[in-house]
């Protein structure tokens, strides 16, 4: 297969949406700024192939980052298998208190 090109002469700016990084590790903890104390050990419900690519190919040919600390991250659950079930339970019933007793998320809205 021959190699193609194309080229895009922008005014006004392009978007390009290429997917998360919620599974990368390092571009978590790189571009952490609202979660104090994350670890990096923390999980998250997007896929496992949510690793960034797109955005590091980006980046690699010029593109500028925003809104990076904007992180979907659901410490509680499983990247490979995306299961919450330890901690959600089947039906989703559950709810989220911290360590004073004090609910702390509406557990029914979308994540």
């Amino acid at each position: 297969m021959e190699e193609q090109s194309l080229a895009i002469d922008a005014e006004k700016g392009v978007v390009l949406a290429t997917g998360g990084f919620a599974a990368n590790i390092d571009m978590v903890m790189q571009y952490n700024t609202r979660w104090e104390g994350l670890s990096p050990d923390i999980k998250t419900t997007n896929c496992a192939g949510t690793t960034g690519d797109g955005i590091i190919m980006a980046q690699n040919v010029g593109a500028v980052l925003e809104m990076m600390d904007d992180i979907m991250l659901f410490p509680n659950a499983d990247p490979i298998s995306a299961s919450t079930e330890n901690t959600v339970g089947n039906d989703g019933d559950a709810m989220y208190v911290n360590k004073e007793g004090v609910r702390f998320v509406n557990e029914t809205l979308d994540r």
